[in-house]
């Protein structure tokens, strides 16, 4: 289950957060639409790189992995896509980023990520995708995109 809760705040300590419950499994993951903006990827985003960074907090000890995927598959390409994660030229069921959390303490979870052709091309892979393992509860805060500006 997924809702907007009041029950946690990362900034400040008042307002509300991302839930998400998934007592049966232990296991649940999240896309999150737009990461890079209210458009299609386009080819003038690629080589751009972007830093992606959330908090999260458990009331238990576990991991929160975290990447990119494709919407959905299309007849031009595999299903793996839309299941696995995707970062520069490779996909595998790796995420980007795992990050251990302790109980009742918020952690931040950030990575750099490069859109390349099959991001930008007709795949679109875009999707964050925030998954919980041997985790009931966990509570996302502060999700940020923001692109890392090359140095002069």
């Amino acid at each position: 289950a997924f809702s907007i809760s009041g029950e946690e705040d990362h900034t400040s300590g008042s307002g509300k957060s991302l839930k998400i419950e998934n007592k049966a499994l232990k296991q649940s993951r999240v896309k999150l639409l737009n990461t890079f903006g209210n458009k299609p990827l386009t080819e003038d985003m690629k080589g751009k790189t972007y830093k992606i960074s959330f908090y999260a907090k458990a009331k238990t000890d576990g991991d929160v992995i975290t990447g990119l995927l494709a919407a959905a598959h299309m007849d031009a390409m595999d299903q793996k896509y839309e299941m696995l994660y995707y970062k520069q030229g490779a996909m595998n069921d790796k995420a980007i980023t795992t990050k251990s959390l302790k109980a009742n303490e918020w952690t931040l979870v950030e990575f750099d990520y490069t859109l390349d052709d099959k991001n930008v091309g007709a795949f679109q892979i875009g999707l964050l995708s925030i998954q919980v393992s041997n985790i009931d509860v966990l509570y996302v805060d502060d999700i940020t995109v923001e692109e890392v500006k090359k140095k002069q």
